[in-house]
């Protein structure tokens, strides 16, 4: 926020529309962030029997890569006599992630898929994990450094080494035996007569639904008819998610503001915005690998 303060305008007075960018920002975000991720999901269930899983993932992580090395490197520019154009650099790098961050997930769940259930599981605790991680870590950076600039670099820093470290390991995944059993191209689809189906840890069975050479869009009536209630659910609670988080949590002031104290102050939005948020949902998506009700085969 402090580098879209604009040093030419004058101390009496602020451009109306510098203002209107420090009071709305994290509106603008999250419109910047929701609506290419509705679209790219659009588009990745589009592609999805198009372009190869780990074409997708390796491409989505590039882009990210390079993004964060656009924005660390930004980190230490005097931004203070351009503050609309880096603004205007900000939206599109948010664009630019929230879209590669939906097709790298979307593909990474796709992915899982023909894993074990408690690999999936894994994956969906280990993003509320990293929430969690990192409001622990603004809290800890914001009590140990006194220059926002050098925190700032130490975030995106480590981002990018996370990143890197990332595409690493999705290389390495191939060597291991484990994934490669689940990884292992698919195998026609076999037709069974009468009521009975195989066991599924049969070696006869298929992994994953056949892909067919006529048809790349997977169907996607039958789907959202299977999936609407559920589907409803979701979309319904991340609306309202989206309506309160970050824009109008992010600008919550502790009514004992005025009595000094950091926890009123300084910590405040980090402790009760994003701590408390990230740790919630680290719980509940956790409780779900606890208590399975319905079951995953309730219908």
């Amino acid at each position: 926020m402090f580098k879209l303060r604009n040093s030419s305008c004058s101390a009496t007075g602020e451009d109306p529309e510098d203002s209107d960018i420090l009071n709305y920002f994290e509106n603008y975000l999250v419109i910047a962030s929701t609506v290419p991720s509705v679209l790219c999901l659009v588009a990745t269930f589009l592609l999805v029997n198009r372009v190869a899983v780990h074409v997708r993932v390796l491409a989505s992580l590039t882009i990210t890569l390079a993004i964060f090395v656009v924005i660390t490197v930004l980190v230490k520019v005097d931004t203070s006599s351009w503050t609309r154009s880096f603004f205007a650099i900000t939206i599109v790098c948010m664009v630019i992630f929230s879209g590669t961050n939906t097709i790298f997930s979307s593909s990474i769940y796709s992915m899982t898929g023909s894993f074990p259930m408690r690999n999936s599981q894994a994956l969906i605790s280990g993003g509320a994990m990293g929430g969690t991680i990192s409001a622990v870590a603004l809290l800890l950076d914001l009590a140990a450094s006194s220059d926002i600039t050098d925190s700032a670099l130490a975030f995106f820093l480590t981002g990018t080494i996370f990143i890197m470290l990332c595409m690493g390991l999705y290389l390495l995944l191939p060597r291991l035996e484990y994934a490669r059993y689940y990884m292992r191209p698919l195998r026609p689809a076999h037709v069974f007569s009468g009521e009975g189906e195989p066991p599924p840890d049969s070696p006869n069975s298929p992994l994953m639904a056949p892909r067919s050479s006529n048809s790349h869009t997977p169907p996607l009536r039958p789907i959202l008819k299977k999936t609407s209630g559920l589907g409803f659910c979701i979309v319904y609670l991340f609306c309202i998610s989206s309506l309160f988080f970050p824009a109008i949590s992010a600008n919550i002031e502790s009514v004992d503001k005025g009595s000094g104290s950091l926890w009123t102050t300084k910590f405040f939005v980090p402790l009760t915005t994003f701590l408390i948020y990230n740790f919630a949902d680290l719980c509940g998506r956790q409780i779900t690998a606890w208590i399975q009700v319905p079951g995953p085969k309730s219908k």
